[in-house]
Formats: structure tokens, sequence, C-alpha cells
């Protein structure tokens, strides 16, 4: 029977699946299997359903199939796509991926052919950490080729680990009814041979025979038959990529042919060393060099392209993917005024022990969470919650002071694997208790706390809750308690004094959460909360910028199990504005918007919205997004240490100095008790109020207290001093500056501050040049390069007058996406 006459099974499918799986599309078909654009009923997402052909279903058997995608499905990995669920329905065999935009390599390779140098050493080098992932616990692949590697969101994803090991005893069986097992092109000499106890060296062959089509444009060995593709790979080495493509360095030729050895034994010991290599000839700069990043490729997808692409079902939300713009889902909602201002205390831990300390604040945590998920409801940060707890206030007191309306707390007791949770709502003006409820549950089953809480709450408050809400609550984050305990303790952890700052705590978060994921890669809130650790970790003290990648895939990971998870758009918005990805301004303002969307309590969010705005010369709506933050959280992060800084507040008076309203920053600085960092700001700001005298004396008891010279602190300097008319000092504090400028993700700030210290002197030259640098490093704040006092002296400048031009243009197209169709 012919492929396309083979039966339609979905029809059989469809009922066996009812109430678990929707099947709405096909996708494609291959010769072993039908792939299904279904719906996760449970979970409400979009996924890929393969089904295996009935003759290979009832070739492979179902407990050897479950047993191979059982351990598949526990692989975690940035360039692994994973396996979400299997069953085995009406006697077909199936399993779901995630559906992800993008496009196989083969269909690139149909469409192009030939794949540049540095772009194919990149797809290879993901595809062998992939590989290097599994085959260091004791995963073979057996099936590498360009249609099991996806290319989306700028990276390499191997899919189908699992399917090709639970097929491969079923191949003597299968021949017979014309289908074959491994694809002939891409196989090692061992496989084709029929050898059951192959092993990653294998894989690699069939890496290598990818990379070689990648830059030639077809495999190493080709023929008429797989007879005659077999018997050449056999008899014959490798041939040279040079004789097709004389450009391709010696070294990555040498390294190909190498892998490509018919005896495993003559090949690299592993994928590791092969890309090693591969780097080191390819890059021409020494094996630490590595690969540059990898650009974002192109997936302009044509419908035949997709067709191709469908062949393995795959279309995950692509890096660039932007949420829907139909009014709905980014538009966020602005009924504040209306909406019930409510905080969860921490729960109380009753009896136990201090190790389980945990549970008591992960649950708090979770609950807090899942009510700021509420539309209607606006739910003070934990942060400032803690913080009065903490001082032992009543709730009048602490209803008075957050401007509540409710106040929900509780305890936790843990005895064995039985837990209580017992919950009350509070009137914080009466201090009575308008509902109150325990819940028992086992280690199993407590993460169903919050929503049951969340959903007795918001009837107590008769919140009418939305379709999408609703949807949300009913659904569970995690169905593994062991992933559910790890997710605790890691946000428990995040929200300890000192969090994420402290560099071991960090890695201690990061590894719960990665525990979290391996025992259930579909839970999407912490594939969310490990990504935007990841991305602090980077902007906080420097950790390397490879953890950006990895933010990325958790983030690809989680928007595609689950798009409703806030943490995640935030996680991506801060992956799209910062100096080592870049300044994507239209990017990251459609995702943090889309985060506040669906969690209007979102702090962070808030900060990120009004961060953006300022730095773009929006300073009204940066003033609205930093006052929501501190609505939200009054403390601004801050316990009751005097040497915290908080992040709203400093930002604010920042907000008021770009509007030139120094006496007001001033104000604010006031009631600060510790400026830290933001101390050089405080000196800008004094010298603008016609006080560089005073910014001085700050400058020199921040050199007292902090420590030698800081960029931001030469570049006050360098300003105050030109304003006191004293140049020489003025020159040598700029020029020190200028030997350091970055201050991590802002140096934007600095290379601001120094081409005003270089307009004060005169220097035109060089305080455009400076300014040119701040607009292209993520500041292109037009407004204050134009109403700076400092630089008042360089207008006329020609250079000035054409770069202020191109930012005037720029700041009117940001004006377009920042207020719509609206004017101010």
């Amino acid at each position: 029977m012919s492929t396309s006459e083979q039966p339609d099974p979905s029809r059989g499918l469809r009922a066996g699946l009812a109430g678990r799986y929707e099947i709405e599309s096909e996708l494609g078909a291959g010769g072993m299997a039908i792939v299904y654009r279904a719906r996760d009923a449970q979970r409400d997402r979009a996924v890929a359903l393969k089904v295996l052909r009935p003759e290979l279903s009832a070739a492979t058997g179902i407990e050897r199939f479950e047993r191979e995608i059982r351990v598949a499905s526990r692989l975690v990995h940035p360039n692994i796509l994973p396996l979400l669920d299997s069953g085995v329905t009406g006697g077909l065999l199936w399993y779901t991926m995630p559906l992800v935009e993008g496009e196989t390599l083969r269909a690139r390779l149909d469409r192009e052919r030939q794949l540049p140098l540095d772009e194919a050493l990149q797809i290879t080098a993901e595809v062998a950490a992939a590989l290097g992932h599994a085959h260091e616990r004791g995963i073979v692949h057996r099936d590498i080729k360009p249609e099991n590697i996806l290319l989306a969101s700028g990276h390499a994803l191997v899919t189908d680990f699992g399917i090709a090991r639970a097929l491969s005893d079923t191949n003597d069986r299968l021949t017979a009814s014309g289908l074959a097992l491994g694809t002939p092109a891409y196989m090692s000499p061992e496989q084709s041979a029929g050898e059951r106890d192959i092993d990653a060296r294998s894989d690699l062959y069939a890496l290598a025979s990818v990379a070689y089509e990648m830059l030639a444009g077809e495999p190493p060995f080709t023929g008429p038959t797989v007879q005659a593709v077999m018997a050449r790979r056999l008899s014959q080495p490798a041939p040279s990529l040079r004789v097709i493509r004389p450009a391709i360095p010696e070294g990555v030729d040498a390294a190909l042919r190498r892998a490509l050895a018919t005896t495993p034994a003559d090949r690299q010991a592993s994928t590791a060393e092969f890309v090693t290599a591969l780097q080191r000839e390819g890059t021409g700069a020494g094996a630490s060099a590595g690969i540059a990043r990898p650009r974002r490729w192109s997936l302009a997808v044509s419908a035949g392209v997709l067709g191709v692409a469908a062949l393995l079902a795959l279309q995950l939300p692509m890096w660039r993917a932007r949420p829907a713009t139909d009014g709905t889902s980014v538009a966020r909602p602005r009924g504040t005024a209306d909406a019930i201002r409510l905080a969860v205390l921490p729960f109380r831990q009753i009896g136990g022990d201090a190790s389980d300390r945990y549970l008591a604040d992960g649950l708090t945590a979770d609950v807090a969470s899942a009510l700021a998920n509420l539309g209607g409801v606006r739910v003070i940060d934990q942060a400032s919650v803690a913080s009065l707890q903490a001082s032992a206030k009543g709730a009048r007191e602490i209803g008075t002071i957050l401007r509540i309306d409710a106040l929900v707390d509780g305890d936790v007791q843990k005895s064995g694997e039985a837990i209580r949770v017992r919950v009350r709502l509070v009137d914080p003006a009466s201090e009575e208790a308008k509902w109150s409820q325990a819940y028992d549950h086992t280690a199993r089953d407590v993460f169903q706390v919050q929503s049951e809480v969340a959903r007795k709450v918001a009837g107590v408050l008769r919140i009418q809750l939305a379709e999408r809400e609703s949807r949300t609550l009913e659904r569970p984050p995690t169905t593994n308690p062991d992933a559910y305990d790890a997710y605790l303790k890691a946000r428990a952890q995040a929200r300890a004094r000192g969090g994420l700052e402290r560099p071991a705590q960090a890695d201690s978060i990061i590894a719960s959460l990665t525990q979290a994921v391996r025992l259930d890669s579909t839970f999407a809130r912490a594939w969310a909360l490990l990504a935007s650790t990841l991305v602090s970790t980077v902007f906080l003290y420097d950790a390397p910028a490879s953890r950006l990648d990895q933010a990325e895939r958790a983030i690809a990971i989680a928007l595609g199990i689950d798009s409703s998870v806030a943490n995640a758009w935030k996680a991506r918005h801060d992956l799209e504005w910062n100096a080592v990805r870049g300044w994507h301004f239209a990017e990251a303002l459609s995702d943090v918007r889309h985060a506040l969307a669906l969690e209007p309590s979102l702090v962070e969010g808030h900060n990120g919205l009004g961060s953006l705005y300022f730095h773009y010369g929006f300073t009204g709506k940066a003033r609205e997004e930093l006052e929501a933050s501190l609505s939200l959280d009054p403390r601004d992060g801050c316990d009751d240490s005097t040497r915290c800084v908080g992040f709203s507040r400093p930002r604010v008076a920042r907000v008021l100095w770009y509007e030139q309203k120094f006496d007001s920053a001033l104000a604010v600085y006031a009631r600060m008790p510790y400026l830290g960092g933001f101390v050089w700001e405080k000196a800008v700001v004094l010298t603008g109020a016609g006080r560089p005298t005073e910014a001085m004396a700050v400058l020199d008891s921040a050199l007292a207290a902090q420590g030698p010279e800081t960029a931001d602190r030469a570049a006050a300097r360098a300003l105050a001093l030109a304003s006191l008319g004293r140049r020489d000092e003025a020159l040598v504090a700029v020029r020190a500056a200028t030997l350091n400028p970055a201050s991590r993700s802002h140096s934007h700030h600095s290379q601001f501050t120094i081409a005003c210290a270089y307009a004060r002197l005169g220097h035109a030259k060089e305080a455009v040049a400076w300014l040119r640098r701040t607009a292209e490093n993520g500041m292109p704040n037009y407004p204050l390069f134009r109403d700076d006092p400092s630089l008042k002296g360089l207008q006329g400048v020609a250079e000035y007058e054409t770069l202020m031009a191109g930012l005037k243009r720029q700041h009117e197209a940001n004006r377009a996406l920042v207020y719509g169709d609206r004017t101010m």
C-alpha cells in the first residue's frame, strides 16, 4: 500500500483521545508517521501529535515504546525539543511535542542547498551539544538527519530522541512491509550493517554527514539505490569538501573526514572533540575563540516550506513572534482604581523541621501569584508585606500602611506526607475573618492549594473571573510532586534576603529549578523562573553571558507550553533589551506590556516598562509605571536594612533629572537612607541644580566609602569640575571615565555624562561622539539630548544638529509604538 493509500487513523484517535487531546488538523505525513496539530485539553495549549503508522505500532510493541519514550523524555537541554506525553490509543502509538514555529534543516537545504560556513558550524555545534547531553546519559539518537533538526528562534533543536531506539528491534519485520529505519545517507557504517550495540560515535558520523551536506550541498555518499550508498560508504573514504567548495578551510575538511571514518575508533572520541576541531579551524582564531553568536536565521517560511517542516510537526513559537495585537491580549487593563488591593502575608510554619520552612514560603508566593493573575486584583509585592509582618504589626496597621482592601494569611503544618494548609481572608479595617478554610493534602497534590484559594477568595470578594483566568486556575502547574517541591525551594530562596544578588544562592536556585524541569519538562512556571534567574545573574554580577542563551531556550520552552506565564514574557523583554543581545525597543516594549496584561500586579513588569520609557525619553509614561510599582511594593524591594537602594525610587529621581526638575529629584534622594551605586547621579543632579561644590563633596564621600573611582563617578566628577571652571582637573577626570565607561549592561548612563562633561569643557566633537555612543547603546533619548543644560553649547554645531535630526525621527517612530494612534 502506498503512503497516499495508508488508512487515516484520525477517526479512531479522535474518539480515543477525547477529553485529553482534540485533533485540529493534519500537519504532514511520512512513511512512518502522521503528524497532527492538536490541543491539549488539560493545559489548553497547542501541541504536535505524532502517530506511528499501524504496522509500525504493531511491530514495535507498547512496552518497549513507552520505556524508550520515558527515558528520552528526561532529557532537558536547550537544543533538544522535549517530548511532552505519549501513549497508545486503539493500538496506535503516539507522542506529543511542543508546537514550534520554524522549519527543518531539510527545508532550509532544499531552499538554499549550501549554507555559509559560520551558520553551518553553529548548527553543528548546537546539535553536537544536544547529542553530547544525551550521550552522557547513555542515550544514542540513531537517526540524526536534516529532517530531525529544527531551526527555530535562531537555534537548532534536535527532535525525536528515543524514537529510533524504540523502533530498532522492529527493522526485520518492517522491511517486508516496505518500511525501513534510519536514513541511509546519514547512517554510520556500523548501523547500516545492522549492529545493535552502536554507541555515540554512530551519532557523530551522522552529524558529520549532515554538516558535510550543509557545506557541500549533498551528503558525502550518494547513489541511485540504498545498496549503492552503503557500498560506497564501506569501500571509499569520504570525499574532500574542498573539491566541491575550495574556500572551506583545510582543517574543517580534515575534521569532517575524520568524523566520517569507516571504523568508529578512527573518529573523534566525542561530539565535543569534533566541534572543538571545527571551531578551531573554522574561526581561524584558536580553539578558545568559539563560534560567533548565532544569527537569528530568517525563516520567511513559504507554504511549500511549511509542508516540509510539518513532516516533523514542529512549530514552536519563534523568538521574534509577537503576542497578538487585537487589543485584548496586549493592551494592559488600566482599571487600577477599581481593582481590589490585597496582600498575602507569609504563611506561618506550625511545628515541623526548620528545613521545611521553604514549603510555607513557597506556598505563600504561589498563592500570591495565583491571585495576581486575576484582573480585578492588585497584589502587594511580597517584599513589602514580609517586612511589615516581621515588625509584628497587626492587620489594621498593615492595611493602613499598604492601603489594602483585604489581607490573606495562613499557616502550614506538615506531618510526614500529610500537609494541612489553613487560610483566612481578613478585613484589615475590622480585623475580622471574612472566610477561612483548612485544606488537607499530601506532598503529591499540594500544588492544588493555590488555585483553590484563589478561586475561593475571588468568590468572597465577588470578583468575576474571565474565561482565561478560570482556565488558568483549573490547570495545575505540574502533576509531579517532586518537581513542585524543587520549585517551591527555588521560590523561597529567591524571596530570601539577598535573593539573587548572592552568586552562591543564585546558583542554588538555578540548580533547584533545573531539577524541577528535569522531573517535569512541561512545568512552564519553573522554566520561566529559571529563565528570569539566569538573566538576572548576568546583569547583577556579570555571570557568564552564555546564561542568556540558556535563558532564551528556557523562555521558548515555557511559552511553548503555556503562553500565559507572565514571567516568561518579562524575561523575554530582558533578553530583548541589553548590551549583550542588542537594544530591541519595539520587541521589548511589546513583551513587557504583554506580561502586564497577563499579570497587572507584576512589580518587575512595571519597573521594566518604566525603565524602557525613560531611556527613550517618555518620562511621563515612565513615572506612571514607576509609581505603579511603588504602589504595589511600597518598600521598593527593601527590608529594614539601611543599606538597600531599591529599584523604583532612584529611577523616579532619574526621571525628574531628565525633566530638569533637579530640586524635586534631590527631594527623592533625601528620602533614601542609602544611595549605593546611585550616588553619582545625585552628584550630577546637584551640578544641574547649580550646586557643583556640593556635588564634589558627595563624590569625595563616596570615594572614601566605596573605594576606587568608577566610570560613573569619574564622569560625574568631571562634570562638576567643568562647572566649577577647573578645566585641567576636569579633563583628567573625563579621560579616566573614558578608559572604562562600561557598567554591566547600562554603560549608556556614564557615556551620557561623559558627553555632558566634554560639552561643558567646549569639546564639541568629543561631546557629540559620546552622545552618539549613548544613543547607539540603548539610550537614544532625544528630549534629554535636546534639553539638558550641559548640552546647550552644542546647539548650532553641525554634527550635533545632524545627530539630533536622526534622533528626532527615531523618537517620533517610537512615540507611535508607545502611544499607538494617539498623540500626547
